[in-house]
């Protein structure tokens, strides 16, 4: 099942037959009800309701994201001056305060609408994912997404070498990036920062400029998550696989016709165990890199990071 689960979800629970969906052209709704649910009952200190603003993903590029080569449903989106709105809708509704953005990236319209209508925004909280867009360096937007209650912003930095952020087709810059979080951290809005190490055609030396990157800012990084790169089983990567430094790829067994990732050997012999040694020896032996993985919640991770966000703002008011 590609792209949204509901419907096909649905009709398998009438005992229909669902092999393969693919979400239909037709209208988008970005209501929804969570009358069935006791918001009480769920494990959570609050209330908390996830919600989207936009359906598919915006940018659609990354060469390394199951979004860009599964297929998926086209982008479609909320009129952004709607957002603030349906969010106060919901929890006069539900009676929830917080909200989870669980759009794949949080498109600038839609950061902006909530940065300049915080004062609509009636004192409720929400965090999701954002990329390293430009616009974040604007210490205004941020200033008005932290009014407008962004308790934590979820990026995705993955590389902080330019020839890999290129070759993925990320679309971003560390410089930027660094900016970004600067910006992010003066206005109180903690950042859960991601990182691929592993990717086809990466060195040593993109690895060690990851790591000098998280050394250098980590005083502006409130959570990490770092991971190792599993290849989309329909990566375009795989269309020209030199160019991108992989020597071969494994096919898909027989045993597992729903296999969403590649095992691949890279051409440089820069592979999973020698990144895997990376991480250990390197990454979390950097005493700042280390203190960040530490305070990342081990069990619920970003899901629930907003709720530490809150605690590790306390700690450092108090400690200044």
């Amino acid at each position: 099942v590609f792209g949204p689960g509901e419907e096909a979800l649905a009709k398998l629970a009438a005992g229909a037959a669902v092999t393969y969906f693919l979400e239909e052209e037709g209208e988008t709704h970005f209501d929804p009800d969570f009358s069935f649910a006791a918001l009480g009952d769920y494990l959570s200190p609050v209330p908390l309701l996830p919600v989207t603003a936009t359906r598919g993903c915006y940018w659609r590029r990354c060469l390394f994201c199951p979004e860009a080569s599964a297929p998926t449903h086209p982008f479609r989106a909320l009129q952004p001056e709607q957002v603030p709105s349906l969010l106060r809708d919901l929890s006069r509704r539900y009676g929830a305060r917080h909200f989870h953005l669980t759009d794949n990236a949080l498109p600038v319209p839609v950061l902006s609408a909530l940065s300049s209508r915080s004062a609509q925004m009636d004192g409720l909280t929400w965090h999701g994912f954002a990329r390293f867009e430009e616009a974040l360096c604007d210490a205004e937007l941020a200033r008005g997404l932290a009014k407008g209650g962004c308790r934590m912003l979820q990026l995705g930095l993955e590389s902080a070498s330019p020839p890999v952020l290129e070759r993925l087709g990320k679309g971003t810059r560390p410089q930027v990036a660094a900016r970004i979080l600067e910006n992010l951290k003066k206005a109180g809005i903690a950042t859960y920062v991601y990182v691929l190490l592993g990717t086809p055609g990466e060195t040593q030396d993109d690895a060690e400029a990851t790591r000098a990157f998280l050394e250098e800012h980590a005083g502006v990084i409130s959570f990490l998550n770092l991971a190792i790169m599993n290849l989309p089983r329909g990566s375009q990567m795989l269309d020209d696989p030199e160019r991108f430094g992989i020597a071969a790829a494994e096919p898909l067994p027989e045993t597992e016709p729903l296999g969403l990732y590649r095992t691949f050997t890279p051409a440089g012999g820069w592979g999973r165990e020698e990144v895997r040694r990376f991480l250990q020896r390197r990454l979390l032996t950097t005493p700042d890199i280390r203190a960040i993985v530490r305070r990342t919640p081990p069990a619920f991770t970003s899901n629930h990071a907003f709720l530490f966000a809150d605690l590790l703002s306390t700690v450092e008011d108090r400690l200044c």
